[in-house]
């Protein structure tokens, strides 16, 4: 029995979907959440795609997902004053391209779904575990953390978000030596930037900020929106966009910055409150009926932040072959078109697969073997998330009618010509068509809709860095 081992650092969605990747190849690992806890009760919302539905099914999640998902079908757009720009049916005619329906789950929901049907999760997922350092060495890596344990393994995977400690620790200037019983040591500091003030943090900071996004998440409020509706608002600088489930009331709001930054920067209770309160945002609608000021008090959880899109130049250590990065640390894109979890998902599929091929031909692969898998890794995602990446960017820019011409064609051409549809059809769809797999695993519940699978049933689509 082989003894590699993956060391996961992050335990949101991408780090706790790692480890089900993982089990299903039968490959060891553990989760550093440097967290207290999982944050199981807390968050936004997060979607499943259809493709992506099937690597849940694959994983045996998907029947519990389909239990506890909220259905929505239509979409609403409007103005600011809350009139009609256009209503349709986008999300019934994606299930009807791709068979599987547009899963919408509150982010808690999908943490404790994913944690609670985690393999072995009482002795492989670790909280309060916050990564300082990381040393390898050529045969195995370990991972210091703040509180003075340890956790050693094979490999280290960067799950630990768009801020990701991993690629600042990564991005060192590391050893060239060519002896490879040398060993390299990369350590970061234990401080934190403090709120309300920028934090530049070259060379860690691949990704440009465009726009602020202030999340919430209200007690429930049904008579605000119709059933299974996703509402969105489109205006100068600013748009927002709000669904109802069976429970809650999420809205989440897309702030134009005036120049973008590749800075860092926390925002307090009082600054989301200040901004709020501005005339031109108090009176902004969510729905036809509901605005700004009124759904704020109604709020439990919210969250304002600099919402970060971009590609990391490099996806894995050169040196070592012994770190590599899943998820927003190595492709951060806007939550627009609810993509990003999705693309994450897509690269812990594809690093599996990769792993899993590896793997059966040695039991200790060497760096310079792991840095061909991470370079196959990197040739069959870069291009699709860089694409994932321009399809929300650009739908952003067009709801925030960041021209007058966007602001046109917004209004008054696409929805005569159905344009929801048919930034499904031309742009996303085909991301979803070519969505990978996990090699060799059943999917019980497989299915097509009228846009058939580039990827078969059971057929990963990656082997060994190849296309197939």
């Amino acid at each position: 029995m082989s003894n590699f081992k993956v060391i996961i650092v992050g335990g949101g969605p991408v780090g706790l979907i790692a480890g089900h990747c993982l089990a299903s190849a039968g490959i060891d690992f553990e989760i550093l959440e440097r967290r207290p806890t999982l944050d199981h009760n807390w968050g936004a919302s997060t979607v499943v795609w259809a493709h992506n539905a099937r690597v849940l099914d694959q994983l045996g999640l998907l029947d519990h997902a389909m239990k506890i998902y909220s259905p929505i079908r239509y979409k609403r757009n409007i103005r600011a004053d809350g009139s009609l720009i256009g209503w349709n049916n986008v999300y019934q005619v994606a299930e009807k391209f791709h068979a599987y329906p547009w899963l919408f789950f509150p982010r808690n929901d999908m943490i404790n779904m994913f944690h609670n049907h985690l393999p072995g999760k009482e002795t492989r997922v670790h909280a309060n575990k916050k990564a300082t350092g990381i040393e390898t060495t050529d045969k195995g890596v370990t991972v210091h953390c703040a509180d003075g344990t340890s956790f050693t393994g094979s490999i280290v995977i960067g799950a630990d978000g768009v801020n990701s400690t991993v690629r600042a620790l990564m991005s060192k200037p590391l050893s060239s030596t060519p002896d490879a019983s040398a060993s390299t040591t990369i350590t970061t500091t234990d401080k934190a930037p403090t709120p309300t003030t920028t934090d530049p943090e070259e060379p860690n900071t691949p990704m440009k900020t465009s726009y602020i996004a202030l999340f919430a998440r209200c007690t429930g409020m049904p008579d605000v929106l119709e059933p299974y509706t996703m509402c969105e608002t489109h205006s100068p600088r600013l748009a927002a966009q709000a669904i109802h489930n069976q429970t809650n009331f999420f809205f989440l709001l897309y702030i134009t910055l005036d120049v973008p930054t590749t800075d860092r920067k926390r925002f307090t209770d009082a600054d989301a409150d200040a901004y709020v309160a501005r005339p031109e945002v108090a009176d902004f609608h969510i729905t036809p009926t509901l605005t700004v000021s009124q759904a704020w008090p109604k709020k439990f959880w919210h969250h304002m932040t600099y919402s970060e899109e971009g590609l990391a130049p490099r996806w894995s250590d050169p040196v070592s072959g012994r770190v590599v990065l899943a998820g927003d640390s190595a492709h951060k894109m806007l939550p627009t078109v609810a993509l990003g979890f999705n693309s994450g998902l897509q690269s812990m599929v594809a690093i599996t697969n990769g792993l899993a091929a590896l793997l059966k031909t040695t039991k200790e692969p060497s760096g310079k073997q792991l840095k061909e898998v991470w370079e196959g890794y990197e040739r069959v995602r870069r291009e699709s998330a860089r694409k994932t990446m321009e399809v929300t960017s650009d739908t952003t820019r067009l709801i925030s009618w960041r021209t007058r011409g966007w602001r046109f064609v917004d209004q008054y051409v696409l929805p005569k010509i159905g344009g929801e549809k048919l930034l499904l059809r031309l742009r996303v769809s085909p991301l979803v068509r070519e969505g990978l797999v996990l090699e060799g695993i059943e999917e019980k519940g497989y299915k097509e809709g009228t846009i058939k699978w580039k990827n078969g049933r059971g057929r990963g689509g990656w082997w060994r860095g190849r296309r197939r």
